[in-house]
């Protein structure tokens, strides 16, 4: 066959197991390393989120955040949170 080309004996099985296991460790090494920063982002991520919900929550009055926090209804609850949000930012701004 004309143009075709035949990479039978480029590697061995030898090599080509050892080619394997090479790609293997460095495929499970990226995945520990993608593994741990994954844990990494999330623990930041976690300790922002608490730090921005403890700030908004101290920044409106006793009942509004009660409110926020304890509400039966989700839709008071969200009100609530806004309102706190809203209060806070406008803290922020100045």
């Amino acid at each position: 066959m004309k143009g075709v080309l035949k990479v039978e004996n480029i590697l061995t099985q030898e090599q080509i197991d050892s080619l394997f296991e090479a790609i293997q460790i460095l495929a499970d090494a990226i995945a520990e390393v993608v593994h741990r920063l994954a844990d990494i982002v999330s623990e930041i991520i976690g300790r922002f989120v608490q730090a921005w919900d403890d700030l908004i929550l101290n920044s409106g009055t006793g009942k509004i955040k009660h409110l926020a926090l304890h509400a039966k209804k989700k839709r008071t609850r969200k009100k609530n949170f806004h309102r706190l949000q809203k209060r806070f930012l406008k803290l922020l701004s100045g």
